[in-house]
This record gives C-alpha cells, sequence and structure tokens, in this order.
C-alpha cells in the first residue's frame, strides 16, 4: 500500500471504539476498524502499530508486546482491513536498555561517542553525541542514563566510564547533569537528557569509532529498509535495518513502570547478533552515508530495537549537533581568536579537516611565540598552525 494509506490506516485502528471486554478481547461495532487499543478499564492493549515494507510498498506495522486473549481473531481482522498487508511481530518486553550487571568498559579521553556513561546514581548507558546550545557544551544521552528517570538534580556528577563499569567520583566525573525531557505516561515522543561538560574535559564530537567523521544530521525520515549503524557500550559497532517507522503505543519498561511512546523507529539485526542490549541505550544511530539520524533508547536484547528520530530529540531540547554545527564553528573560531592573539599577530582563522574531522587552521603573519604553549584544541575542535606571512592585493 501507498504510505498514506498506511498512516490513515494507522490512525483509524488507533482511533477505533474501545473495546468490549467478555471474556476474551473482542472488537467493536464499526464496521470500518475494528478495534481502539484500550479497554474497558482503561488500561492499554500491549499492541504497537507503525509502518513497515519497503520505500516503494508500504504495510501496517503490529508489534504484540504481550500475547492476550482472542488475539488470533484480533490479528486475523486486522489482516483482512488491511488487505493481508500487514507486518506482524511478537517482540515481548520491551525495557529501557541500561545494564544492570558489570561490564569491562574502561575510561576514554579525549571523551568519544559510543563509550560507557552514566549518572553518579545509574549503572552505565552510553554517550550518544556532544551537542552545543548558547555557547556551551553538553553530552547527549537517554533521561533513564543522564537524570535517572527524573530523578537527577540540577548539578549532579555524570561518570565516563559509568558506574557499572567502575567509574567514580571525583576522578571519572566528566559533565555535570543539566536537563531532560521528563518522562510522562504516555505520549512520550523522545527519552533524552543533556550533562554539561567540565571546562578541563577534552572530546572528539566529530568521529564515531569503526564509522569515521560524521556528516551533517539526516533531515528527511528514515524509512523502512533502510541500513544504519550504532556504536553501543555493551555491543559495539553493529548494523541494522530500519523494520518499522513512527511506531506508535510502544510500551517500554521502566523502573518506575510501563510508558508509552509514540512516534519510533524500529530496527533490527542486519546479521545473526542483536543491534543493541541492555547497556546501548544513548547510543547515536547513523544512516548509511554517516549522518545522524535516531537517538537508541530501548529494546528487548534480541531483535527488536526502539529510537527516537534525531531531530526531534535535538529540537525537543533546543541544541544543535556539536562538530558539524555552524554555531559550533563559529564559537571555536572567537574562541580561538582571543587564545592565539597572545601568541602573535593572527592572519585568520578558518575551518579545515585534521585527522579526518572538523578542526582550524589558525594562520600567523610571522613565528608565534612560545609556540609550544600554543592550544592543541579549541571545543574540540584540534587545531593546526600555519605562518603564512604578509598578505597583499595582488595586482601586477
Amino acid at each position: 500500500m501507498k504510505l498514506d494509506s498506511a498512516r490513515a490506516l494507522k490512525r483509524s485502528l488507533l482511533a477505533a471504539p474501545a473495546f468490549r471486554r467478555t471474556g476474551p478481547f473482542r472488537a467493536g461495532a464499526s464496521p470500518v476498524v475494528l478495534a481502539s487499543f484500550e479497554e474497558t478499564a482503561g488500561r492499554p492493549l500491549p499492541v504497537a502499530l507503525g509502518i513497515a515494507g519497503t520505500a516503494r510498498s508500504f504495510r501496517l506495522a503490529v508489534r504484540v508486546h504481550t500475547p492476550f486473549p482472542g488475539i488470533a481473531d484480533w490479528l486475523d481482522r486486522v489482516r483482512g482491513i488491511a488487505r493481508g498487508e500487514v507486518d506482524v511481530r511478537v517482540v515481548g518486553p520491551v525495557r529501557a536498555q541500561r545494564v544492570r550487571v558489570p561490564w569491562g568498559q574502561g575510561r576514554v579521553r579525549p571523551l568519544a561517542l559510543g563509550t560507557s556513561l552514566g549518572h553518579e546514581h545509574v549503572s552505565a548507558g552510553t554517550l550518544g553525541a556532544i551537542v552545543f546550545a548558547r555557547g556551551a557544551f553538553f553530552l547527549l544521552s537517554n533521561d533513564h542514563v543522564l537524570a535517572d528517570e527524573d530523578r537527577a538534580k540540577k548539578g549532579d556528577a555524570v561518570l565516563q566510564p559509568g558506574r557499572a563499569d567502575r567509574g567514580r567520583a571525583p576522578v571519572d566525573v566528566v559533565a555535570r547533569y543539566e536537563r531532560a525531557v521528563r518522562l510522562k505516561k504516555t505520549g512520550n515522543l523522545v527519552d533524552a537528557a543533556l550533562a554539561r561538560i567540565e571546562a578541563d574535559v577534552a572530546f572528539d564530537a566529530a568521529r564515531l569509532r569503526g564509522v569515521g567523521a560524521l556528516g551533517a544530521v539526516r533531515t528527511e525520515p528514515l524509512r523502512p529498509g533502510d541500513r544504519v549503524v550504532k556504536r553501543g557500550r555493551t555491543t559495539g559497532l553493529t548494523r541494522g535495518v530500519v523494520s518499522a517507522i513512527e511506531v506508535d503505543g510502544v510500551i517500554v519498561g521502566y523502573d518506575r513502570g510501563e510508558l508509552r511512546f509514540d512516534d519510533q523507529l524500529e530496527i533490527s539485526p542486519a546479521g545473526r547478533t542483536p543491534f543493541s542490549r541492555g547497556g546501548d541505550s544513548g547510543s547515536l544511530i547513523v544512516d548509511a552515508d554517516r549522518r545522524p539520524a535516531a537517538l537508541l533508547f530501548a529494546g528487548n536484547d534480541a531483535d527488536t530495537t526502539y529510537a527516537n528520530p534525531l531531530p526531534t530529540v535535538l529540537q525537543a531540547l533546543k541544541v544543535e549537533l556539536a562538530g558539524a554545527s555552524p554555531a559550533h564553528h563559529a564559537a571555536a573560531k572567537a574562541r580561538a581568536r582571543t587564545l592565539f592573539a597572545r601568541h602573535g599577530e593572527v592572519a585568520g582563522i578558518g575551518v579545515t579537516t585534521v585527522r579526518g574531522r572538523p578542526g582550524l587552521k589558525v594562520n600567523f603573519t610571522r613565528a608565534p611565540r612560545a609556540k609550544a604553549r600554543l592550544p592543541k584544541e579549541v571545543l574540540g575542535m584540534p587545531v593546526v598552525v600555519a605562518v603564512i606571512g604578509e598578505v597583499k592585493k595582488q595586482e601586477a
């Protein structure tokens, strides 16, 4: 079916009259749509709906968290309405992927994406990305990784590696919890939070180990069949395939209970091993062109992973991705001008590529003073220095 048809079918199912409970679950009286996703008692049916298929042919994605009485008849009627264009999976319980057992992940400096991270009271998750806002840099990961499911207070310590990986304060404190998009019982779009990086902590915002230099944020939505990759604290570098988009009603288990998420991306492993496991929460997911596209937050530890679209995350937190961000480059150039002016006459500062990632090129008219003490990095961007002499207009 066409994408618009799949979206309309999904909306009609979600908006249908309530289930009537007489023994097993059964459909309401509507001749067009068979049921809503609420029992009469108000408890949600353990089913999520999304869109699967390929970029040319879409299907209704039905994801069953827990089988229920009457499920076979219910699915048959869904298949009938969708004329067989249905992708059904029993994904089982889905939970926030924060590891609860120790794992041998080490201390990484400068900070690198895809490494162990966590609030001082959280076991461990993953450092997804470094973002920029109002002249400051922040670590981006999930609420349940950095904000301890909204229990954190501003200024709380954030450790790299996380506590499950023997991270301890004060030696492993790399950032302070700043803010999060608070989690709700229903209607969640993102599980995301920020921690402000400490002034003396160096970081690499532009590279993902095993992938290379990152591109700009992917603005167009991922589609079913798209290939993606991520690096996480537990499973490392893994590859996957987008198996469904715009998935509504995803039920995720947290310490505080079950929470529902809408408009999520679903990813399946591209090989025989899981795309993610516990501890991979917060991982940055990138597309085949190395463009950051999503933020991983939950899964069933086997064949199903869920992620927030990255543009939604950045918009909710009002931040930009560092490294490829023009605002980041402008701030780094302004800071570099102040720092390098102490060492001589600066003839110009621009953005270049240094060891495969965005960096700064600082030009001097003559050899700088105290060259050994020149900064090697400014706001996370590596620096190269050149002496170009006096620049003149080029006329005959």
